[in-house]
């Protein structure tokens, strides 16, 4: 079955680290499985997301790249939001980004709760997804010129602009190691590691490529 180039890639390291968050890690193989059960929860029913908006609030670690890669493997356009954004702030990116389903875990489930209530969107929680029963997921075919990701910036000076980023597939993977997977580039190479930072410019974790199969620590925020 054809796939998007980022899970190509990613399957064919296996076993190896993807994810390495103080002394736990996580191999490409259970990414792949994880953010395939993911992707199965956000589309219920649908055959595709065909890049419907689904925000996430997730600390930066193994779920939020799970959630991240999930969001692109059903189809939809991540939208990633700030842990520390106050409720008017996620409201405004959540209706300026026209998203549809919210994704959280436990943690800050309570945080984005009303808000979900209110604005009518569709809750999902990490932590309650289970292992589906059925091995024979289907996933949607998408390609890897599909819209991915919509970034807002801090809004310092005015309200939030959420900035639109493509996917792209590069024909020299390795060339490009060290470009971000967090912004949207699904062709890309897939050495992710759970090294995150806070942007100057964009209020949410940042899930760096590091390089080929390399591993950082996850900081403390």
């Amino acid at each position: 079955m054809e796939e998007l180039q980022l899970v190509a890639r990613a399957r064919s390291h296996g076993s190896s680290v993807a994810i390495r968050s103080g002394s736990e890690e996580w191999s490409y193989d259970e990414l792949l499985d994880r953010s395939a059960q993911f992707a199965g929860a956000l589309l219920a029913d649908a055959d595709d997301l065909s890049e419907s908006r689904i925000a996430y609030l997730v600390p930066p670690g193994f779920d939020y790249a799970s959630v991240q890669w999930a969001i692109w493997r059903a189809g939809g356009v991540a939208v990633p939001l700030s842990l520390s954004a106050t409720e008017p702030e996620l409201e405004y990116t959540l209706t300026d980004s026209q998203s549809c389903c919210v994704v959280a875990t436990a943690e800050f489930a309570g945080k984005i709760s009303g808000l979900c209530e209110r604005l009518g969107l569709r809750q999902l929680i990490v932590d309650e997804v289970a292992v589906p029963h059925d091995d024979a997921l289907s996933l949607p075919v998408v390609k890897n010129d599909r819209r991915a990701m919509i970034l807002y910036t801090s809004g310092t000076t005015s309200k939030p602009k959420g900035v639109g980023d493509d996917s792209c597939e590069y024909p020299d993977a390795d060339r490009i190691a060290d470009r971000c997977v967090a912004l949207g580039m699904l062709g890309s190479h897939p050495a992710v590691s759970a090294a995150a930072s806070h942007s100057r410019n964009y209020q949410y974790p940042v899930l760096r490529i590091v390089g080929r199969c390399h591993c950082r620590d996850m900081p403390t925020f």
